[in-house]
């Protein structure tokens, strides 16, 4: 009986040779350079620690932020003023960085504001949008700056809030449409004033401040007897 004869290449013998020699090698390097495996080891096992203690440290600022905020809106709730100015203060120089301590920025302005300290209110309100992204609390905040530069004489400043509240769009445009329109009269441009007033009426035709608008353009001189009449009726 013929026996059958498998040809064995001289590839198919290195090949497994290659292999071992590598693993061998690889044993080799593994003891020469075993203190560095281990330091490399350590230093990514050590940045691994650093990143855990991090995170914790980082929840420690967090909650310690929280507490101090919330301390302070105590405070202003109470009608502390000085105390919830201090309280907020603190909190936004040293936690600059976290939502809250931007957030703190606005709530000192209302500390401020309530002791009637008008600069320091105002202050506190730019600071405050300079990195402001919540469209609600910038809003709000830039109409609260409008009335103060409004109170403070500064009409065109406050134009430009108003202007500002306006794109934001929201429940505070309408009002901050007519609080630009008042800037233009008061800084003397009845011109601007009375167009401003008059596209109102256009854009809102059943806007309760319509009346308002309806006095205002009067006041300017501008006749609006048809309107008023069906305003006023």
């Amino acid at each position: 009986m013929a026996t059958g004869h498998v040809k064995i290449r001289h590839k198919d013998l290195k090949e497994p040779d290659e292999f071992i020699a590598f693993l061998t090698s690889a044993q080799k390097f593994a003891q020469q350079n075993l203190q560095r495996i281990l330091t490399a080891a350590g230093v990514v096992a050590a940045a691994g620690l650093i990143a855990l203690g991090v995170h914790y440290y980082q929840a420690h600022r967090d909650d310690a932020a929280a507490r101090q905020f919330y301390e302070a809106l105590s405070d202003l709730q109470k009608k502390d003023y000085r105390r919830a100015e201090q309280g907020f203060q603190k909190l936004a120089e040293d936690e600059r960085s976290l939502p809250l301590g931007k957030l703190a920025r606005l709530y000192l302005a209302a500390a401020d504001l309530a002791q009637y300290d008008l600069p320091k209110a105002r202050d506190a309100l730019v600071g405050y949008l300079a990195e402001a992204h919540d469209p609600t609390f910038s809003s709000a905040a830039l109409m609260e700056l409008a009335s103060v530069y409004e109170e403070l004489g500064q009409f065109k400043e406050a134009q430009g809030s108003y202007r500002q509240a306006m794109s934001i769009g929201g429940p505070a445009a309408i009002d901050a449409e007519l609080g630009a329109a008042r800037m233009m009269e008061k800084q003397g441009d009845k011109a601007g004033a009375v167009k401003a007033y008059e596209t109102f009426i256009e854009i809102h035709p059943y806007a309760q401040q319509r009346r308002e608008v309806v006095e205002a353009l009067a006041q300017l001189g501008i006749s609006t007897s048809r309107t008023a009449a069906g305003v006023l009726r």
